[in-house]
C-alpha cells in the first residue's frame, strides 16, 4: 500500500498531446504507445516496477483515451490523447490529480454529436478508452 505522498505523485502523473493532421494522413496514437509514454513517467518518479494485474490486486489505474473530431466540410482531424493515473482512496474511489476528481469505472466508446459555436455546424466527437490496472512499487 502507497502512502499520501506516493499516491499524490502518482495520481499527478498525465499525458496529453493535441494534434490536428489532414484526413488523408491520419494516424492515431495507439493506446500501447500511449501506455508505454506513461509507463516511462512513472519509473521516472522512483517507482521500480509496473505490473499487470487484475483490479482487484491493482494500486494505481491508467485510463487512457483518444478523442477524434472533425469539424462538418474540414479537411482536418483534431485529436487529444490522454493518458491519466488514478489511486484508490479509503473509501474505495479511484481518484486523480490534486482536484482528486473520481474516476467512473463504467464508459463504454461513444460517439456523439454536439452543436459548435457557430450556427449550422457541428463537430463528431469520437471517444476510446482503455484502462490497465496496475500494482506499482
Amino acid at each position: 500500500m502507497f502512502n499520501k505522498t506516493k499516491k499524490e505523485k502518482l495520481r499527478c502523473v498525465s499525458i496529453e498531446n493535441f494534434s490536428i493532421k489532414s484526413v488523408k494522413d491520419d494516424e492515431i496514437d495507439s493506446f500501447e504507445r500511449m501506455k508505454e509514454r506513461i509507463f516511462k513517467s512513472i519509473i521516472s518518479l522512483g517507482f521500480k516496477k509496473i505490473t499487470e494485474v487484475p483490479i482487484k490486486k491493482a494500486n494505481c489505474i491508467v485510463r487512457i483515451s483518444i478523442e477524434r473530431y472533425q469539424q462538418n466540410g474540414s479537411n482536418s482531424i483534431y485529436r487529444i490523447n490522454r493518458a491519466e493515473c488514478y489511486t484508490k482512496t479509503y473509501d474505495g474511489n479511484w481518484i486523480t490529480g490534486m482536484q482528486e476528481e473520481t474516476l467512473n469505472l463504467e464508459y463504454e466508446e461513444d460517439i456523439y454529436r454536439k452543436d459548435f459555436l457557430q450556427q449550422n455546424s457541428n463537430i463528431d466527437f469520437s471517444f476510446e478508452y482503455y484502462d490497465c490496472y496496475l500494482k506499482v512499487r
